[in-house]
């Protein structure tokens, strides 16, 4: 479905625009992709997920999300954006597919370091030192 939106940005108080859009069902190719079975070849689109346990520790979580995406442009890192429990978080990272979780809290900010759970493979969760975070990354995941 689709079609031409020419004047519905100044119909809504803004300048003449020109404009286009279009739908699809995303979800219907989904589904199609499910029934023949063909989603279990696709790969995870989050490699790390990175939980923030309260609102106090949200930005230095944000702030380890992004010197992880400058340090490593191909790691696909995804904050937790939804508040929620420590539980709610952790099910959402495994929904996501992701390989590590990166839990933190406030001991974790005041100590700048960043608590590593392994989501995929049973191994000790692990703290490093968010200045050898993306080092760590790099050994992990080879791009």
């Amino acid at each position: 479905a689709g079609g031409r939106y020419d004047g519905l940005v100044e119909q809504l108080g803004g300048k003449s625009t020109q404009g286009v859009g279009f739908a699809m069902g995303l979800e219907r190719l989904i589904l199609m992709l499910q029934t023949l079975e063909l989603d279990k070849n696709i790969a995870p689109s989050v490699d790390v997920y990175i939980t923030a346990m309260d609102e106090s520790v949200e930005l230095y979580a944000r702030r380890v999300g992004e010197a992880l995406r400058d340090a490593i442009p191909q790691l696909k890192v995804m904050n937790h954006n939804g508040g929620g429990n420590f539980k709610k978080q952790m099910k959402r990272a495994d929904n996501s597919g992701a390989t590590l979780a990166l839990v933190i809290g406030e001991t974790e900010k005041e100590t700048q370091q960043v608590a590593i759970k392994y989501l995929r493979e049973q191994q000790p969760q692990q703290l490093v030192k968010s200045d050898e975070l993306a080092g760590f990354m790099k050994k992990i995941f080879t791009y």
